[in-house]
């Protein structure tokens, strides 16, 4: 699993994860992604077009840092999943709570103004 910032947005962070969002990827990627993220964290942007599989250890992963953002007042945001992880993130409701969208305009329209 491998971790990139892209460019960073005045208005949001904007990362990039490439792999298998499985224990072993959570394993690799989760300390370098809450220091990018931050306790401070508002608004993130997550390109999810290079990941491969979401296991449960992602989505918890995830689901902490969703958390982090709404209470700062933000949100994360995932962009372009494939099929099978969308279908992962329906299946764990989780879609409901992290906005999925598949353009980055999508994603800054999604996030608080």
């Amino acid at each position: 699993m491998e971790l990139r910032l892209n460019d960073q947005q005045t208005a949001y962070r904007h990362l990039t994860l490439v792999g298998r969002l499985d224990t072993r990827g959570v394993d690799s990627v989760e300390i370098k992604f809450n220091a990018l993220i931050g306790p401070k964290a508002k608004n993130v942007l997550l390109d999810f077009a290079e990941v491969s599989f979401l296991s449960s250890m992602g989505i918890r992963m995830l689901l902490t840092m969703a958390r982090v953002c709404s209470r700062n007042g933000g949100v994360m945001v995932v962009l372009n999943p494939q099929p099978l992880v969308h279908e992962a993130m329906q299946h764990a409701s989780l879609d409901d709570l992290i906005p999925v969208v598949t353009s980055i305009a999508e994603a800054e329209q999604a996030f608080p103004a």
